[in-house]
Protein backbone atom coordinates (compact mmCIF):
# COMPACT_ATOMS: atom_id res chain seq x y z
CA UNK A 1 0.00 0.00 0.00
CA UNK A 2 2.40 2.53 0.68
CA UNK A 3 4.54 2.10 -3.02
CA UNK A 4 0.63 2.73 -4.10
CA UNK A 5 0.14 5.54 -2.57
CA UNK A 6 3.53 7.16 -2.17
CA UNK A 7 5.60 5.94 -5.30
CA UNK A 8 9.78 5.66 -5.03
CA UNK A 9 11.80 8.53 -5.96
CA UNK A 10 12.22 8.57 -9.85
CA UNK A 11 9.22 7.01 -10.80
CA UNK A 12 7.56 8.17 -13.43
CA UNK A 13 3.74 9.25 -12.86
CA UNK A 14 1.87 6.28 -13.86
CA UNK A 15 -2.35 5.86 -14.05
CA UNK A 16 -3.79 4.47 -10.67
CA UNK A 17 -4.10 0.63 -12.03
CA UNK A 18 -0.54 0.60 -13.82
CA UNK A 19 0.85 1.78 -10.36
CA UNK A 20 -0.97 -0.57 -8.70
CA UNK A 21 0.45 -3.34 -11.19
CA UNK A 22 4.24 -1.72 -10.12
CA UNK A 23 3.14 -1.40 -6.56
CA UNK A 24 2.24 -5.55 -6.61
CA UNK A 25 5.30 -6.15 -8.42
CA UNK A 26 7.64 -4.53 -6.25
CA UNK A 27 6.09 -6.48 -3.48
CA UNK A 28 6.49 -9.63 -5.10
CA UNK A 29 10.13 -8.48 -5.68
CA UNK A 30 10.91 -8.36 -2.32
CA UNK A 31 8.34 -10.95 -0.66
CA UNK A 32 8.17 -13.71 -2.82
CA UNK A 33 7.53 -17.21 -1.92
CA UNK A 34 10.89 -17.26 -0.18
CA UNK A 35 9.93 -14.82 2.23
CA UNK A 36 6.37 -16.05 3.29
CA UNK A 37 7.80 -19.56 3.59
CA UNK A 38 9.43 -18.91 7.16
CA UNK A 39 5.86 -18.12 8.35
CA UNK A 40 4.79 -21.48 7.10
CA UNK A 41 7.36 -23.26 8.79
CA UNK A 42 6.62 -21.94 11.87
CA UNK A 43 2.99 -22.17 11.71
CA UNK A 44 3.35 -26.10 10.64
CA UNK A 45 5.58 -26.53 13.65
CA UNK A 46 3.01 -24.33 15.67
CA UNK A 47 0.28 -26.74 14.48
CA UNK A 48 2.37 -30.19 14.85
CA UNK A 49 3.12 -29.60 18.77
CA UNK A 50 -0.08 -28.68 19.25
CA UNK A 51 -2.16 -31.00 17.81
CA UNK A 52 0.52 -33.94 18.59
CA UNK A 53 1.57 -32.99 21.75
CA UNK A 54 -0.75 -30.74 23.22
CA UNK A 55 1.13 -28.17 23.47
CA UNK A 56 0.24 -24.34 24.03
CA UNK A 57 0.57 -22.13 20.46
CA UNK A 58 2.89 -19.95 21.67
CA UNK A 59 6.47 -19.68 20.00
CA UNK A 60 8.24 -21.16 23.10
CA UNK A 61 6.49 -24.61 21.59
CA UNK A 62 9.14 -24.62 18.57
CA UNK A 63 11.97 -25.34 20.99
CA UNK A 64 10.69 -28.29 23.14
CA UNK A 65 12.25 -30.54 20.67
CA UNK A 66 15.81 -28.66 21.96
CA UNK A 67 14.88 -28.08 25.67
CA UNK A 68 11.80 -30.28 26.42
CA UNK A 69 10.13 -29.62 29.66
CA UNK A 70 12.14 -26.92 30.45
CA UNK A 71 9.41 -24.23 28.05
CA UNK A 72 7.64 -24.51 30.73
CA UNK A 73 10.11 -22.71 33.19
CA UNK A 74 12.55 -19.71 32.79
CA UNK A 75 13.57 -20.34 29.57
CA UNK A 76 10.38 -20.75 27.84
CA UNK A 77 9.47 -17.60 29.56
CA UNK A 78 12.41 -15.45 27.88
CA UNK A 79 11.56 -17.13 24.61
CA UNK A 80 8.43 -15.57 24.75
CA UNK A 81 9.52 -11.91 26.33
CA UNK A 82 12.04 -11.95 23.42
CA UNK A 83 9.57 -12.72 21.13
CA UNK A 84 7.00 -10.03 21.48
CA UNK A 85 9.95 -7.68 21.99
CA UNK A 86 11.53 -8.58 18.82
CA UNK A 87 8.37 -8.61 17.04
CA UNK A 88 6.94 -5.06 18.80
CA UNK A 89 10.34 -3.69 17.47
CA UNK A 90 10.37 -5.09 13.97
CA UNK A 91 6.26 -3.44 13.59
CA UNK A 92 7.35 -0.45 15.19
Amino acid sequence: MSRYGHPWNGAPRLPDNERAQAAMNLTWYHWGLHGWAVYAIVGLLLSLLHYRKGLPMTIKSCFYPLIGERIYGFWGDFVDAVTIVTTTMGVC
